[in-house]
Order: C-alpha cells, then structure tokens, then sequence
C-alpha cells in the first residue's frame, strides 16, 4: 500500500489517463530519519520517523531493511512480523517478515496520535499535547487496521505511554501517572491521575512497579525527581519512594534488573543510575557523562544502554555497554542518514547524498540495494555528477571533490577544491561548470587530481541549474529584472578562458531545472507548467509549448521520448514527449517522501526522496509502442521481474470477451484469481500484489474464448 498523490489524482483525471500501470516500485535504501522512536528486541533495533529502518541488536549496529512511510513516526511498537507505528495521520502498519524487505501493510487513517501500545489484537494511539485521544484500532488482520473505539480527556499532556497487562499508564506533565483501564480494549476506562512531585517527563513499567521521572525550574536551576509508586492496584497505586535532586533534568528512564537509568537532559548531558533494589529506598549510584545532547529514549536491553539522539546532523542510535550496570563503557554508534537529496549512478552502484555524508549502493539486484560505503563529511552536499569514473561532489560553501570510482568498493579521494558557494556542477568535455550567486565558474578538470580555475562568466542573476553541450553552456537565471521572472541562457564556451554571452529567452515564471533532449530544452519550476524549447539554433531558442503542470517542480530528467519531472511532495510524474508541441502526462508515481532528484537509467529510475532512496520501473504502455496489435492474445513478461511485493502484468485482447487471469504456485496449484470478467478489445494491465505470498516461481496464466497462455515470474523477498 502506498499513498496517493490528491494533486496527481487530479492530473490523471485532468488528461483522462489511466498511469498506475506504467510505474512501480522496486527497491529501497538509505532509510533517512531522525530517530523519535526506538524499539528493541533480542534480534534487532526497530528507528522511527520519517521512515522506519532496522539496525542488528549488537555491538555492530548495521543496517538490515527499512522502508519510508508516508507520514512521519513518533513511536513504534512490534509484535510478531508487524511494526505498528504512531503517526500524525493515524496507524501506520509495517510488514516485518523479511527484515532486508520491509514492506507497508495496512493503515488507519484519523487515528493519528504520537505514543502507541499493543494489547492483544489492539492497537492504541494516544494524541498528543492538550488532546487526550485515545483511539483503538483492532489489528486482526494486520493488513486492515480498523477503528473500533476511542477515550477522550482534555487538558493532558502526555509525554510517554507504556502498556502493562490490562492497564494503560501515562506520563502527563499536569496530571503526573495517569491510568485508564484497557481490559475491555474498545471501551477504555478511567482508572485515576495520581500527582507527581514535577511534572513528569518519562516513565518505565516493571512488574507492579511504575517508576516517573520529572523535573521542573526554579530557583534558578532545574530539579530532578523520580518517584515509584506501585500499582498491584491501579486503582490505588501506592507511593514507595520519592526522591529529588538539584541542577538535574530527569527525562526519560529505563530499569533493568535492580537499576534504573536515567537520562538527564543537563549541560553536560549524563546518565544518572539508581539502584532499585529496594524500591521503597532507591538509591543514588553514580552519573555518567554521555555525549547525545538532544535523546528522546533511553533502553536498557540485555548487555546494552541504548540512547536515541535527534541532534541535528550528527545525531543517531548510540550503544553503551552495561556488562557492569554500574559503568556504561561507550561501544558503538549509528550516525542517522539525515536527507537524501542528490543522485547519481554508474553501472550496478548508486550514489547519493545527505546531510554529511555521500553513500555508494550496489544496485546489482535492483529490489534489494545494499550500502557499499558512507564517506562522512563536515559540510552540507549541494550536487553529485558522474563522469567516466569520476564522482563530482559540490560542497556547500567549500567547493568540491573529486573522488575516483573506478573501484567497486571505495570513493578514492583526489582532489579538494576550494571555491565560493555554488548550486549546482556539470562536467563536460574536460571542464566542470558550477553556477553561483553572480554566474558561473569553470574549472579545467583534463588533470583530475589538480583542477584549475580558468574562467568565469557574470551574469545579471543567480544561476540555478546548467548543461553542457558541444561548445554551448545552457543556464536557468533568475532574478535578473524581477525575482519571479527566469531567463534561458545561451553561453558561447568554445574558449572557457572567455566565455561569452550568446542569446536569452524569458521564461515567464519562476524555474528550477531543465533537461535536454535531443533539439529541445524541458522546464520546471513553480511556473505550473512544463516548458519546451527549441534549441535547434542555440543563437536564437524559443518557446514551442507550455504544458499545464499545477505542481512544484525541482528536477527534471528526459531520455528515451520520456520527461520525468520530481514533483517534490507529490512524487514522479512522466509525460510522453515524443511530439515535444503535445507532451502528454502519461504515468505517476507518489513517493513516500519528498522527490529531490532523479536519474534515469531506464528502466530504472533513481531518486533521492528525502527520506530515502528510491528506485522505480518504468514500462511504457502500448500508446508509444511501434510493435503491430497481434491478432491473438498476447501475454507479456510481467515487470519487474524478479519483483518484490508487487509486479504488473500487461496483455493484450484482440476482441472483447470474457478473460480470466490466475496465479498458480511451483506445484501446479491455483493460488489467486487476478481478473474474471469481461474485457474490451485493446491492452491492459493488472498489478498481482504478492505481499502474503512466500518467495519462490509462480505461473500466471491468461484465458480468453479458447486461447491460453501461460509466463513464469519470480517473487523474491
């Protein structure tokens, strides 16, 4: 299950098109999120947020699968092959049988909440600040999460939830432990509000123990409690132990055995541990500097402290080992992939860009990429370009790098160039171009290892994107007269020493990128539309289409007939260009991030979503296929093919009449009913979601009057 783009459903009907059937989706890596969320079990580590991905419980920490969901986790729980997360917009439901091939499943929409609890076949959200909404939603079948009750309280404010046996507690800053009662799941009940010394931050549940961290201010410096109450009765839970302490700022907690750990949200950060094992006399052991300065979870499990950092660009899942629970010695960490934006790719890798880091991904099977390496940096990336063997990195405000990819497994660095801010690089013929604030800077690069800068051209505006071709530079220039208004520039760069100024075409609209394709220039912006020109005379480009496009735009890519346009929060749109006068928008795919950068390796595509990287496949329909309509039927090799989860089949009729297509197992037996009906004359297609099936050869055979025809594919999971 994927969500749909309202805008590009309104485009598919806009141009009366049908375009699920020409886009799908393959594979996925570089699940990039910060980590709101953190669940553990005795095999893996379960991070939530813009995605959810899975690290190994152990002193390693790698990355096994993921997949990005289309609205961001606050929490996540797990119980058998499922990953149930809170999102803003409800339930999110996440396969989990395969760990390297996660996979969506079902979804409860207006059940959104930021805390989430498993009881039995229920699951519960809980809203957040001053909305206490507690809704219920039975989970029977994973697949089709449906709501079947809710619990309302005002003026609360949650800050953790955790579920043990038939009672739901809560850490509320007003109200301090809060209890409802969940024997009955579609009916919760009140149980009490029991007042804390502060107001409460955090809480852990072990065995009729409930043990709250809180803090509160004043004085001029924080103070720190943590309180344990036990609830044999929840109905009248009972105060052991109180205990405050100055200048701290108790957070979160978690217990294990006879201590409790508890975060403190000071400067300097620390882990205060408690000994426990007199519930009614807790006992101070010892602070431990750490170095998370932004943790939003504190897990104690098995040998392991775990603590999930949301700091900015540096922030992650970092392991303590508490072999001795007395002193956490720092192991390991995972540094969190923090926005996917650029991509590029030569043959079987990909390379991508986030936040500080460039990443190699072997695409070798294409439903199953794998991180070869991550280069960690201390700047920002602002582009990635491929050529030959060559990786383009622009960095930021600190110029760019080149580093050597001729070798599968590494990025060998070898040269570091230092320039002012750019947005954008292009390599051509020996020279690398890169747009900045007042034009455009070129670089010899025939010398890869010692580039130098031999040319520059200024322009009137700031240049936001550039190809090369033969002797011409073509630029998008904004700003130049009105900061609404782009202009198509023609740079005469047969001497780079000397570049020269040859013709403009105003664009009417604000421009983000372009693409070139054969004698034409396709662009796309914020215009709300997509622009052809002719560029056949470069003296001279003009205007030949404006395609109504509603949509924000930030990359465009053409090859093959086809423009395919990143639509930022509504995904990948493709449009038939074969008559560049007539574009027709022909197929749509929404993402579950946001759509950044694309590159085409038909047919495949590669993006940089945001929140991960993407890879999709792309099959033309029969509109733009040359080949003669037989005058059978005719059953076509699904795609793609060995697929994971989803594959479409596409056949061809050539009258009317009843059709039937099955899907038989390795042992003959039929295992699904794609289509049983009637069918007009023509192409069609059907997507066979094998989501429950198991990995292994599958038939799928097509009847048709007194015709058959019968294909082998491959699921692979």
């Amino acid at each position: 299950m994927r969500k749909i783009s309202p805008i590009l459903c309104a485009l598919v009907i806009m141009f009366n098109i049908s375009a699920a059937q020409e886009i799908g989706h393959v594979g996925s890596n570089l699940w990039a999120t910060p980590p709101y969320a953190t669940y553990i079990d005795s095999n893996f580590i379960y991070v939530a947020g813009a995605s959810l991905y899975l690290l190994t419980n152990d002193d390693l920490l790698e990355l096994v699968g993921g997949v990005a969901i289309p609205s961001a986790a606050y929490d996540v729980k797990v119980s058998g092959n499922y990953a149930y997360l809170a999102t803003h917009t409800g339930l999110q439901v996440v396969d989990i049988s395969d760990p390297q091939r996660c996979r969506l499943a079902g979804r409860a929409e207006d059940t959104g909440g930021h805390f989430i609890g498993l009881h039995g076949q229920f699951a519960l959200t809980l809203a957040g600040l001053h909305d206490y909404t507690l809704y219920v939603i039975s989970v029977a079948n994973p697949y089709q999460p449906r709501r079947v009750g809710e619990y309302e309280h005002t003026s609360i404010e949650p800050e953790q939830m955790e579920i043990s046996g038939d009672y739901l507690y809560t850490a509320d800053l007003n109200l301090g432990l809060y209890v409802v009662d969940i024997s009955f799941p579609p009916h919760p009940s009140f149980v009490g509000n029991f007042r804390t010394t502060y107001p409460a931050y955090g809480l852990d549940v072990a065995d009729n123990l409930v043990l709250i961290v809180g803090s509160a201010w004043y004085g001029g410096q924080h103070h720190g409690s943590l309180q344990i109450f036990d609830t044999s009765d929840p109905y009248s839970p009972v105060l052991l132990a109180g205990d405050s302490t100055q200048t701290r700022f108790f957070y979160k907690i978690s217990v294990k055995d006879n201590y409790a750990y508890i975060y403190n949200f000071g400067n300097p950060p620390s882990i205060e541990i408690f000994d426990i094992s007199n519930p009614t006399s807790p006992l101070f052991h010892s602070s431990h500097s750490v170095d998370p300065s932004s943790a939003v979870s504190i897990i104690a499990f098995g040998p392991s402290l775990f603590i999930s950092d949301l700091e900015n660009t540096v922030g992650g899942i970092i392991r303590y080992d508490i072999a001795d629970p007395t002193e956490p010695e720092y192991s390991t960490m995972y540094h969190t992939i923090t926005g996917v934006t650029h991509v590029e790719f030569l043959d079987t890798r990909v390379f991508a860009s986030s936040a500080l880091a460039i990443h190699s991904v072997d695409i070798t099977d294409p439903t199953l990429p794998q991180i070869i390496q991550a280069r960690r940096d201390s700047t920002f990336h602002e582009g990635l370009f491929v050529d030959n063997s060559l990786l383009y990195d622009l960095r930021d405000v600190l110029g760019f790098r080149i580093y050597d990819i001729s070798f599968h497994d590494s990025l060998q660095l070898i040269a570091d160039v230092r320039t002012s801010s750019a947005y954008d690089i292009f390599v051509a013929g020996g020279y690398a171009y890169l747009p900045v604030f007042s034009g455009i800077n070129i670089f010899d690069i025939s010398v890869p290892n010692s580039p130098d800068s031999v040319g520059h051209f200024e322009s009137e505006g700031f240049a936001v994107d550039i190809h090369a071709i033969d002797q011409y530079l073509y630029i998008l220039i904004g700003g130049q007269v009105d900061p609404d208004i782009f202009k198509f520039n023609v740079i005469d760069v047969s001497d780079p020493a000397m570049p020269a100024y040859l013709s403009s075409c105003d664009l009417n609209g604000i421009s983000w990128s372009f693409s070139i394709g054969g004698s034409n220039a396709y662009v796309v912006g914020e215009n709300d539309s997509l622009t052809v020109l002719d560029i056949s005379d470069p003296a001279n480009p003009n205007i030949v289409s404006k395609t109504p496009f509603p949509v924000e735009c930030w990359d465009i890519e053409v090859d093959d007939g086809y423009a395919f346009i990143a639509t930022r929060e509504s995904g990948i749109a493709v449009f038939d260009i074969s008559d560049p006068y007539a574009p027709e928008f022909v197929a749509s795919f929404d993402t579950p991030g946001y759509a950044h950068d694309i590159k085409l390796n038909l047919p495949y595509v590669y993006v940089a979503d945001n929140s991960s990287l993407e890879i999709l496949y792309f099959s033309p329909t029969s509109a733009n296929d040359p080949k003669p309509l037989p005058n059978t039927i005719s059953l076509s090799q699904n795609y793609p093919n060995p697929f994971n989860a989803q594959t479409t089949i596409e056949y061809y009729l050539p009258q009317t009449g009843p059709v039937t297509i099955d899907i038989f197992d390795i042992m003959g037996r039929k295992v699904e009913t794609l289509y049983n009906g009637v069918k007009q004359a023509g192409r069609h297609a059907v997507v066979w979601d094998a989501g429950e099936m198991s990995s292994g050869v599958y038939f799928y055979r097509i009847r048709a009057e007194n015709d058959t025809e019968t294909r082998k594919c491959l699921l692979m999971k």
